[in-house]
């Protein structure tokens, strides 16, 4: 029988960031035999509760109306809208992104052929279980195809 000792240390490992045990780590551990070369593999995985991790969520629609979108019913996990980007096949449109009714801080996007991005800083956090939608207005000259991206960070 042989023991394995696994030590953590605070080093930064390829080009991940460097682990901070004062933040507290939850640390789990996947531990695999390896018949091909008789070692058993171990990878570890640490998350820190408040760090962020990127995200994001995109889509097409087709038959572009003046309507409001329901994008996510109930969040599955709180996070921060930082940009929203837009592009249309033809045609124009407004497209405001809300959290639970409240629009994103910062500018509306104004989608044209063109692809353009407005940042968002302020009221751009969601919880769990909150309600995020899209609300399409001033649609004109035969509105179509509008891709949008949401550029989001999840809160781990």
């Amino acid at each position: 029988m042989a023991t394995l000792i696994i030590r953590l240390n605070q080093n930064t490992v390829g080009t991940q960031p460097a682990l901070n045990f004062n933040d507290s780590p939850t640390v789990t551990f996947e531990v695999s035999n390896n018949p091909a070369t008789q070692a058993v593999d171990v990878k570890a995985t640490a998350t820190v509760a408040g760090t962020t991790t990127l995200d994001g969520m995109f889509g097409l629609i087709q038959a572009v109306t003046d309507t409001t979108y329901t994008l996510m019913v109930r969040a599955a996990y709180a996070g921060a809208i930082t940009a929203v980007g837009t592009r249309m096949g033809a045609g124009t449109c407004t497209v405001e992104v809300r959290i639970n009714g409240t629009p994103l801080g910062g500018s509306s996007n104004s989608a044209t052929s063109t692809y353009s991005e407005q940042a968002h800083a302020t009221d751009n956090v969601f919880a769990v279980d909150d309600i995020i939608t899209m609300v399409i207005t001033a649609s004109a000259a035969s509105p179509a195809d509008l891709d949008f991206v949401l550029k989001m960070v999840r809160i781990l």
